[in-house]
């Protein structure tokens, strides 16, 4: 550094000291000149707060007049250190140690000669005086608000959600820790003085609503961000008032600073729609409680045989809420008078926590049905979708992300399709556009994800675009093997497909017949048997799949869909498989495979061969068959390490408890001997592993317990008003 800049920043450093002990000076002047008319103001004071008035009785001063005036002193201090162009945290703790360490001597001072005590003793009293620290936290917390800008140093906001929670946890003890017989103080004394019930339920919800604040933090909300600030606030203005603790003091005047110089990494917005939902669930879970606390005073009443006031049972149910003891105590005895307050606190805890979870919840998924979005990602997916997975980007139940978004043509947008369960939006393959866009778009996407406080991850993403994956700070774990018959090279001959060839021949031979056609080749006839067959397959469940399987027949309808149909030697439909076309690369992928309870073994084989066949007359290059998940842990096909064998116990008893046919796939895929395509689960983090995969089997359905995790609302609704087809609706 050069020794001209060197010396203007000693020089603007020396200018912000000096201006921060006249500043402080100043204030605590005005407090003197103060304190007279304000003497007899009710509400909590702040003791010591002027040290030389102790002789006269008059050292106290109301907490809100205190507050007002070291704020604005606080806020000029803040403004100066902004125009002297300081930044960050670091001049926020060094101006408040500054302020605090002038106060602390100017106290040790004025104790020394009030009381008239050696000068160690008076230094060692001025310790416990509250507005010194009070004094410094608005400084260090005013400069955080007015002179922090956005910073890279993003590695100090991952922990911030630990510091709230520390201290979540922190007040939580301090108001539940029993007392110590010997000195009457908590056990956990060290962080508060003597508490009054008041203050004890105060610290106790304060701490459980830290911790879901430290919670919603870590998925970086905004509206968390200032919901812990204000309860820190508050923390530390109940320390002072009541179980006075320097150290707490000071803690939560670090978490305050914290949260405030990292504020502009936390982008979750909330969602909109849960606005006044915290209000409205805490309002109507009070009311539920003072009508169930004055409906069970009246039966308590009447089972004694005592007279019942409305009005008095009402301020006995809103006391208890808070205090142990309410005035009315003859309302209350015994037993009762225990467990009466405590439900009440518990009933109206129960509704700030509803109320609060809501609020801090990720956005809540509103999926629209067909429209013209539809349309356009099926032009988008014609166009583009090479990837043998970009058909079943098209379900019903997934709605589509594009960029740039006011693209108003097909061959200059990227389609990312995707779902949102339980937070975690589960991105179907990869992004589907022009070569060159698809890293832009996901970061676009993940962006998105960001403000709406949503776990992004892709399941089936292709190997090609892995390495601009992890440009973009993801991570990859390997998911499986697509199995893909390449058409012009597949052939019945040789010992490798004798089983084939000879499921093939035998129904051939006893009459069984296969043929391909289009969807829109199929009669209403062909149709109504189609479904039949697969409602009968079904056996009264639902389809299984989201990312390699079309939800419903004839979806996609028209060129886009093959249906290759098996039929007995009466003509009957005993199995069929559904294809879905990509045109953009002539592949094929396959969809499902329903038949018959009584179909022979061997025809879903005999079907693919007539699939194959079908497709290398008109023109087309691939078969995607089955996905086989982990087929290489599960099948042994791995290099053998401690984690690939705990993993494949793992995955085994996995498919024996939810009757998966995980390596049954593989086994019947390896007979056509494919090219396998590894896929990839593709996330951020890998805490949010466990959710992923949680939310991935939900959305396949793999689970039995998965419509209860989907949630009611998992189809679309219908589409309200008109929508232009011009452009990309929003």
């Amino acid at each position: 550094m050069p020794s001209s800049s060197r010396a203007m920043g000693v020089t603007r450093f020396a200018i912000l000291t000096f201006a921060t002990i006249g500043i402080v000076s100043v204030s605590f002047g005005w407090l003197y000149l103060l304190q007279g008319p304000t003497q007899h103001w009710p509400g909590p004071r702040v003791t010591d707060a002027l040290v030389l008035d102790e002789l006269a009785g008059h050292d106290s001063l109301p907490l809100i007049v205190f507050l007002f005036v070291i704020c604005v002193a606080a806020l000029v201090i803040a403004g100066l250190a902004k125009a002297l162009r300081f930044d960050g945290m670091q001049i926020a703790l060094v101006t408040a140690a500054i302020a605090a360490s002038w106060l602390y001597l100017v106290s040790s001072i004025s104790i020394y000669v009030v009381r008239q005590i050696p000068i160690d003793d008076a230094f060692r009293a001025a310790r416990g005086l509250e507005p010194i620290y009070l004094a410094a936290a608005a400084v260090a917390i005013a400069i955080a608000i007015m002179a922090t800008r956005p910073t890279d140093e993003k590695w100090m906001t991952r922990f911030v959600p630990g510091f709230v929670a520390l201290l979540g946890m922190l007040d939580f003890l301090v108001g539940t820790l029993p007392r110590s017989v010997d000195d009457g103080k908590p056990m956990i004394g060290i962080f508060a003085g003597p508490m009054s019930p008041g203050g004890r339920t105060i610290e106790v919800s304060l701490g459980v609503l830290l911790v879901l604040s430290a919670r919603a933090l870590s998925r970086r909300s905004r509206r968390a961000v200032w919901f812990a600030l204000l309860l820190t606030i508050i923390s530390l203005i109940t320390r002072l008032v009541d179980g006075f603790s320097v150290s707490t003091i000071i803690i939560c005047a670090l978490v305050a600073l914290i949260l405030l110089t990292r504020r502009h990494d936390f982008v979750h917005r909330g969602d909109p729609t849960t606005r006044y939902t915290p209000l409205v669930r805490f309002v109507s879970m009070v009311t539920l409680t003072a009508v169930y606390g004055v409906f069970t005073l009246f039966l308590y009443r009447s089972e004694a045989g005592l007279t019942f006031h409305m009005a008095s049972a009402l301020r006995v149910t809103l006391r208890s809420l808070v205090l142990s003891a309410p005035p009315e105590a003859t309302l209350l005895s015994g037993e009762f008078a225990e467990w009466f307050p405590w439900t009440l606190r518990l009933m109206v805890g129960f509704g700030a926590i509803w109320g609060v979870v809501a609020w801090f919840a990720p956005w809540h998924q509103r999926l629209e049905d067909e429209g013209s979005r539809f349309a356009y990602a099926r032009e988008v997916v014609g166009r583009w979708g090479t990837d043998t997975l970009a058909p079943f980007t098209l379900r019903k139940d997934k709605a589509h992300f594009f960029f740039p978004e006011d693209s108003v043509v097909a061959y200059e947008t990227t389609l990312i399709a995707f779902r949102v369960l339980r937070g975690v939006a589960i991105v179907s393959g990869d992004p589907i556009g022009p070569r060159g866009s698809e890293m832009a778009s996901l970061a676009s996407f993940l962006e998105m994800c960001r403000a709406k406080g949503w776990i992004a991850a892709i399941i089936g993403a292709s190997d090609r675009y892995l390495s601009g994956y992890r440009e973009l700070g993801l991570q990859s774990l390997y998911q499986g093997d697509e199995a893909i018959v390449d058409i012009d090279t597949f052939t019945l001959q040789g010992g490798a497909m004798k089983s084939v060839r000879q499921a093939a021949q035998r129904l051939a031979r006893k009459g069984f017949t296969a043929e391909s056609q289009l969807a829109r080749q199929l009669s209403i006839g062909e149709r109504d048997a189609l479904t039949a067959l697969e409602t009968q397959w079904l056996a009264g469940q639902r389809r299984k799949g989201f990312v390699m399987e079309l939800d419903s027949l004839f979806r996609l309808d028209g060129d886009e869909e093959v249906f290759v149909i098996g039929r007995d030697p009466s003509g009957e439909v005993i199995g069929f498989l559904e294809v879905a076309v990509c045109a953009a690369s002539r592949s094929l992928s396959l969809s499902s495979m329903p038949r018959a309870s009584g179909a022979p073994n061997g025809l879903n084989a005999y079907l693919i061969v007539t699939a194959v066949n079908w497709a290398r007359e008109h023109g087309f290059a691939e078969l995607s068959l089955n996905f086989s998940p982990v087929a290489r842990l599960l099948t042994g096909n791995v290099t053998t390490t401690r984690w690939s064998g705990i993993a494949r116990r793992v995955l085994l008893a996995t498919k024996r408890l939810f009757h998966l046919q995980l390596d049954n796939l593989y086994v019947f895929n390896r007979q056509f001997l494919p090219r396998w395509q590894p896929r990839y689960l593709v996330f951020q983090r890998r805490r949010d592993l466990a959710r992923i995969v949680l939310a991935a089997m939900a959305a396949e359905r793999y689970l039995p317990f998965a419509d209860a995790l989907r949630g009611r609302n998992w189809n679309a609704r219908p589409v309200r008003g008109k929508i232009s087809y011009t452009r990309i609706p929003k």
